[in-house]
């Protein structure tokens, strides 16, 4: 049996494994049937199927091997491959999505590196390999679609009128907008907002790893990025003084209240003792 002691891609290795009954499930379909999805790699570096490492090895079944020729990123690739995963939650895929777009960004920008160094017609292929990032569909996908090329996208129509016969200008799409679409249809731009929050605190790996694997919620991590409120310091205790600032009060609401004089004792004794009893807790 080959090594299992392989190196994972670094935005494969962001997906959390399958655990519990599903991953024994997988255990148990790969003893009796053997591996029906090789294991798919590029230079060494595992792109897809950790999982399924995982379970040949429990299973004592030989792990095969697929080594990538495709034309997409490598993230591209893990993000189409992965993302879809029922198990992952929205906060999760929310968290992924943004590591999808920041590791397209990292990868194209070292294919440009590349390309700059390369002549000819190798340059001219290098520079269209990295001129499109983070680009959610498919090998057979025709449609074109870019949710990160390099020109800002837009959204409405081309064209259009204003009052007065001026054209409308095209609407810029968000990069967190552009983000969700990665996430897939749950995923918001107020989700991914929260991912990027996290990811930037001080706290930001801690938290990201937490969401990730699901023991903490966004809501939850996002609680923990905010300061927290400095506690009032609490006073000294001066019965003299307080005692005569709860005098003055009563005797204000005396004023206002205008007791007669047989109630005016009585009334007196109930604000006072009333009034010290509040301060009292004050200072508990």
């Amino acid at each position: 049996m080959e090594t299992m002691k392989m190196k994972v891609h670094p935005f494969a290795a962001k997906f959390p494994l399958i655990k519990g009954n599903r991953f024994d499930e997988l255990v148990e379909s790969i003893r009796k049937h053997g591996l029906q999805d090789p294991v798919v790699r590029k230079k060494g570096l595992i792109l897809d199927g950790r999982n399924r490492m995982a379970a040949c090895k429990k299973a004592g079944v030989d792990v095969r091997y697929k080594e990538y020729g495709g034309k997409l990123l490598l993230v591209d690739y893990i993000g189409i491959h992965n993302m879809d995963r029922r198990d992952l939650t929205k906060d999760q895929r929310s968290m992924l999505a943004v590591n999808w777009y920041e590791a397209a960004e990292r990868e194209t920008g070292a294919k440009r590196k590349v390309a700059g160094r390369l002549k000819g017609t190798e340059a001219t292929k290098q520079k269209a390999c990295a001129r499109k990032p983070a680009q959610a569909f498919s090998e057979d996908d025709e449609t074109g679609d870019d949710f990160m090329g390099e020109e800002e996208e837009t959204q409405g129509a081309a064209s259009g009128t204003k009052a007065g016969g001026k054209k409308g200008r095209k609407k810029p799409v968000r990069s967190s907008e552009r983000i969700a679409k990665l996430g897939g249809a749950d995923v918001t731009r107020h989700s991914v907002e929260q991912a990027q929050k996290i990811k930037k605190h001080s706290k930001g790996k801690r938290l990201e790893k937490e969401v990730l694997s699901g023991k903490k919620t966004m809501a939850a991590a996002v609680k923990e990025t905010k300061p927290k409120k400095a506690k009032k310091a609490k006073g000294t205790w001066n019965g003299n003084a307080l005692t005569k600032k709860v005098v003055r009060i009563i005797k204000a609401e005396i004023q206002t209240k205008s007791p007669s004089e047989e109630d005016r004792n009585q009334f007196f004794d109930e604000q006072l003792t009333k009034g010290i009893q509040d301060l009292e807790q004050q200072f508990e």
